[in-house]
């Protein structure tokens, strides 16, 4: 079977988040599992040419129509663990320093989303299926069922759209219709929502089969929570919509323990001195640390941890160290924090992916009470170096993290609440801390979360399984 992958970025090529993970894993592992042929394409962007320039074989390039424009399209590749990576290059479109946010955006990505499918004739590579990603995307299926449906070559390609994050959907001005996508007028319906153009939308109207991050976020998104007004367009397409739960890269998240019932306590207590060193905090292996690894935002749940975490802070011996960026108002908060209890916290306002690591392996209780995660993958990252998660039951951490009960431990890794307060988070904080107290209780769960089987295999099989429907 032939597949095509789109998506606007991927690792180790260029990453602003959770996608980037999925592309640069999912791929492979589909390769792995199935010996499909599946290759990958995206931008290429300015970052990607300074890092992997030497890289780059240029193969053609090809002209692209968009409404009144027709425009450069470069094809370069890399071939990557059996994975080939084609980057479709426009210097006006992709030579920036930016990957998103740009005023043009609509533009940028009706453009590579049409270029797509161009690739496939430039190339004579027409997969059997195109498996689209996110608004950037989006465009690549409605182009496909409504434009390029007509010639014989593209007639039978199956198209599978995956939403990854519902409150990014490509809306712009209904202008960018007539100027810029120049799809028939019949599509209007497709690709329009209160009054904009909406990219997702038209993927999920058009597209043949729709799967999201977890079972529980797409039940969510069905149920209209933070849906953002897709909610109706879903339950249209519910009899087409699968939720599949995300996987970690194993070998890029690895503690390097084989035997972790000998070696837990050795290995934690090595990690959180090396890491309290690190940041200057006081060396005691018996304190027990807590993380924070995030986009600093109400989505990731940083309003009510404020509260929550204070409370903690003040009455019980722990540590804090916080690695993240986000918003002003949140950033400043973990800057007051550390200021207040300098013995206590340290906060580290960056993206860090390396310290990120010593992070996880160091702490003890890794938080994540989020307001909304679609999937997630810092949980089971966190799980993966046996640092105990304390989740809010929404989404992918519903999905992936089983509550301790002490009535019934089997398959447990982590702590959760479900009520969205600070009130919630404090005690489900200060049920992990009392278990912490007893040690052999605390191994146990730690080397249960460490084992959990999160790679991306089973993910793999799904999407396979979704490849062959028809």
């Amino acid at each position: 079977m032939k597949i095509l992958y789109v998506t606007s970025e991927a690792l180790p090529f260029v990453s602003s988040g959770g996608l980037a993970d999925v592309s640069g894993s999912l791929p492979q592992a589909i390769n792995k599992l199935s010996g499909d042929d599946i290759r990958v394409v995206l931008p290429l962007y300015k970052s990607i040419k300074d890092n992997f320039g030497n890289e780059l074989i240029y193969i053609k390039n090809f002209t692209v129509t968009l409404a009144w424009r027709r425009l450069y399209c470069g094809v370069f590749s890399i071939e990557k663990d059996g994975v080939k990576y084609y980057f479709l290059d426009n210097e006006y479109y992709f030579l920036r320093d930016s990957v998103y946010g740009d005023f043009d955006d609509g533009e940028r990505f009706a453009f590579f989303s049409k270029a797509v499918l161009d690739l496939m004739n430039a190339l004579d590579f027409f997969p059997n299926v195109l498996h689209a990603n996110d608004w950037q995307s989006a465009l690549s299926v409605v182009y496909l069922k409504k434009i390029y449906i007509n010639d014989y070559r593209y007639r039978d390609i199956k198209t599978v759209f995956t939403i990854h994050n519902i409150m990014y959907q490509g809306r712009f001005g209904e202008n960018v219709f007539s100027d810029i996508l120049g799809l028939p007028e019949f599509c209007k319906e497709d690709v329009v929502q209160d009054g904009d153009v909406n990219f997702m939308k038209g993927a999920i109207q058009t597209c043949d089969i729709v799967t999201t991050v977890s079972p529980s976020y797409k039940e969510e998104l069905l149920r209209g929570e933070n849906a953002f007004r897709m909610e109706f367009i879903l339950n249209k397409r519910r009899d087409d919509f699968l939720g599949i739960v995300n996987g970690i890269d194993t070998y890029l998240y690895n503690p390097l323990i084989n035997e972790f019932d000998k070696s837990f306590n050795a290995y934690k207590s090595q990690n959180k001195i090396a890491l309290q060193k690190e940041t200057g905090l006081i060396e005691n292996a018996d304190i027990p640390v807590l993380s924070v690894i995030s986009r600093l935002c109400k989505q990731k749940g940083i309003d009510i941890m404020k509260n929550a975490i204070e409370d903690v802070l003040s009455n019980c011996s722990v540590q804090l160290i916080v690695l993240g960026k986000g918003d002003y108002i949140e950033e400043e908060f973990f800057k007051y924090l550390q200021r207040k209890y300098p013995d206590k916290v340290r906060s580290f306002i960056k993206f860090d992916k390396e310290m990120s690591k010593r992070i996880y392996a160091g702490s003890d209780i890794f938080l994540m009470p989020s307001l909304t995660e679609p999937c997630g993958i810092a949980q089971m990252i966190a799980c993966r170096y046996g640092a105990i998660p304390v989740v809010r039951e929404t989404g992918g951490l519903r999905d992936t993290i089983k509550c301790y009960n002490p009535f019934d431990e089997e398959g447990s890794c982590g702590f959760s609440f479900y009520d969205y307060n600070s009130e919630c988070l404090k005690d489900t904080i200060y049920r992990a801390l009392e278990l912490y107290k007893n040690k052999n209780k605390w191994q146990q769960l730690a080397i249960r979360a460490m084992k959990k089987d999160f790679s991306w295999e089973k993910s793999a099989k799904l999407y396979s399984e979704v490849y062959k429907r028809r």
